[in-house]
């Protein structure tokens, strides 16, 4: 009995180990896989409780990632917390990188990216879906660029992103606001994006503080543009890069169709924002800044001034609701995702003009601003905490404001954006000290023609004093010199102060001269660098053509040689299989010939034997006679013989 108990308290204890050895192998099995998949900052932690929707999500993939991050396919039940409120690897300021790179080298540098320009941040759920829309024609050289600067600099910021690059059939007048409403609608068909970026191509970022992200309100982002002197040209100015959330864009009906050309369909954005009931936002000009890549200006629009004084009565007409349009390709390429579309001009434009408008669009107006306003109020109580250490105002703030209606916050189209402070709302704690540092902005210096048109209005000035003081000098002169004839005295001043006119004109003229030489010169000078510029590019443009021309015709030549290869060796298969055929025929015809040589010597055997036979069988009595014969003979003798015994004896 003792003995049974002593063997019952061994094994229970070699289960315990057993199960806690199990245990620290998983452990130990799951940490490998933490720090061989992911970064050693953020690891995961497997959770098989009941886990809070505020602390971690699921991560929601629609299709498998590739091998360095970690899926829901391949670890069951592991769940990815949320990336940090203010991204941890952003720097500030950002080297823009203006080298034109070949496609090859772009793939290899960003292995990591998903097919159609598709990347998420490896260990956590990005807080924020982001797709870039960028409307293209004719911009070969400019997507290298962008691509390489865009690609680091939205990874930076952990978003869950991809880009879109619209091309318009070449047989279309160029739309930029067209092209972003499709690539809106053909985002949305891919991936449940919640903010949408319309970006174009020749605009490079300077701060991954300027983040890609949508908030409370629409935001206008390229504040700052280096060509224009970081400064904007005017308030409203709404092009360039913005940024807007699905829901705001589908209140405000998106962008216009009908801006064929260039110009116009910004202004017309930035009306249908403020008639919508929304506000538009923006960061300082020292985070929003962006370079601009040289490029030949499109050829404008000659009915936008029409159509932004019509834009309040056909907003609700003309955007995402009435677009039309045709796919001819959707190419999900390794860097970005490539649609081209066509569209009907008679037809948009007609469809629109042939509307009719009055209380339906008032009541579409009234229900549009009051969705606007809910959404507004949404956000006004999800982001009820203030950030203490921004001393910018933040839009939304002010609720009374927010229940005006949209036609009294128009204010005759005056109305100025909001600056906003760039940290994210939600962020708790100190910013690094890599962050708090503003780059101030550049000083550009002005140009030589103002200092030369300051220096004239100065020297006018002072001629000004100078006539001045020489007439009250004239005056003293007639005052004091009473003997001397005053009329003579006063046409002999005349006439100096005539002469020194003159000399002053002659100066003024001059200066005039030199200074619309300078201004001829530097003309000429911006002229000639555009120009070069221009043929650099176009130069650059018609190499890329001739290479893929020559490309094309080497394919079409390897192509050709290797069907007139194929056509060769099916004619030599052919061939073959003739002669083998011929072969096989001429074997057949030996075997058959054999055959009949050996049956024909079988026949003349057989006939010899036959013949042996016959001349054998007729030999056979004339042997039997000649055996007979002998016999005789034979007797005969012995006849002979027996008588000579005889004859002996007796």
């Amino acid at each position: 009995m003792h003995r049974e108990m002593s063997h019952g308290r061994r094994s229970h204890v070699h289960v315990t180990k057993i199960v806690v050895l199990v245990v620290l192998l998983l452990v130990a099995f799951q940490y490998l896989l933490n720090a061989l998949f992911l970064k050693p900052q953020s690891f995961l932690v497997l959770r098989i409780t009941h886990t809070s929707a505020e602390t971690e999500v699921k991560s929601p993939l629609p299709y498998n990632l590739n091998a360095r991050n970690i899926t829901p396919a391949t670890l069951g039940n592991v769940t990815l917390e949320r990336c940090p409120v203010l991204p941890p690897l952003l720097h500030g300021h950002v080297e823009v990188d203006k080298r034109v790179p070949s496609w090859t080298s772009l793939e290899e540098k960003f292995p990591s990216l998903l097919k159609g320009g598709h990347s998420r941040p490896p260990g956590c759920v990005a807080r924020h879906k982001v797709a870039i829309v960028i409307p293209f024609r004719d911009r070969d050289i400019h997507l290298k660029i962008f691509l390489n600067n865009i690609h680091p600099f939205l990874q930076k910021q952990q978003l869950d992103y991809a880009i879109f690059v619209v091309e318009m059939a070449v047989n279309v007048t160029f739309n930029r606001a067209l092209l972003m409403n499709i690539g809106y609608l053909e985002a949305l068909k891919d991936y449940d994006y919640q903010c949408f970026v319309f970006h174009d191509v020749d605009l490079l970022p300077e701060d991954d503080r300027n983040l890609y992200s949508c908030e409370q309100s629409p935001r206008h982002m390229s504040v700052a543009v280096d060509t224009l002197n970081y400064k904007l040209p005017y308030a409203q100015l709404f092009g360039g890069v913005s940024a807007i959330s699905r829901e705001h864009f589908q209140a405000i009906n998106g962008f216009s169709n009908l801006y064929f050309g260039w110009g116009g369909e910004d202004d017309d954005m930035y009306r249908r924002i403020l008639y919508s009931g929304l506000t538009v936002t923006r960061y300082a000009p020292t985070v929003a800044r962006y370079k601009m890549l040289v490029h030949a200006k499109d050829k404008s629009n000659p009915d936008r001034f029409h159509l932004l004084r019509t834009t309040k009565a056909r907003r609700l007409q003309d955007g995402v609701n009435n677009l039309k349009y045709t796919v001819l390709k959707k190419e999900y390429r390794p860097l970005y995702t490539w649609i081209l579309v066509s569209v009907n001009v008679t037809e948009i434009q007609n469809e629109i003009s042939h509307k009719p408008s009055g209380s339906p669009l008032v009541n579409k107006t009234n229900s549009s601003a009051s969705s606007v306003n809910s959404i507004k109020a949404t956000n006004e109580t999800e982001h009820s905490k203030t950030d203490a250490k921004s001393e910018i105002q933040q839009p939304g703030a002010n609720k009374a404001q927010l229940a005006q209606p949209a036609a009294t916050k128009l204010v005759l189209g005056r109305l100025r954006p909001v600056r906003i402070s760039w940290i994210p709302r939600g962020f708790v704690g100190n910013l690094p000290e890599n962050l708090t540092k503003v780059d101030p902005l550049p000083v550009i210096e002005t140009p030589k023609v103002a200092k030369t048109v300051e220096e004239l209005k100065q020297q006018q000035l002072a001629l000004r004093e100078q006539h001045e003081n020489k007439t009250n000098n004239i005056d003293s002169v007639n005052r004091t010199n009473e003997d001397i004839d005053p009329k003579q005295q006063v046409l002999d001043l005349l006439q100096k102060m005539h002469q020194q006119q003159q000399q002053q004109q002659q100066q003024n003229e001059q200066h005039s001269d030199q200074m619309f030489s300078q201004q001829q010169q530097q003309k000429q000078q911006q002229q000639i660098i555009n120009s070069n510029q221009n043929d650099q590019i176009n130069n650059e443009n018609e190499r890329q053509k001739q290479y893929t021309l020559l490309q094309s015709n080497f394919q079409n030549s390897l192509q050709q040689n290797s069907e007139a290869l194929q056509v060769v060796v099916e004619q030599q298969i052919i061939d073959q299989d003739r002669e083998s055929q011929q072969q096989t025929a001429l074997q057949s015809n030996v075997l058959q010939i054999q055959e009949k040589q050996h049956q024909q010597q079988q026949l003349q055997h057989q006939q010899h034997q036959q013949h042996q036979q016959q001349q054998q069988q007729q030999r056979q009595p004339e042997q039997q006679e000649q055996q007979h014969h002998q016999q005789q003979q034979q007797q005969r003798q012995r006849l002979l013989s027996s008588d000579s015994i005889v004859v002996v004896t007796s």
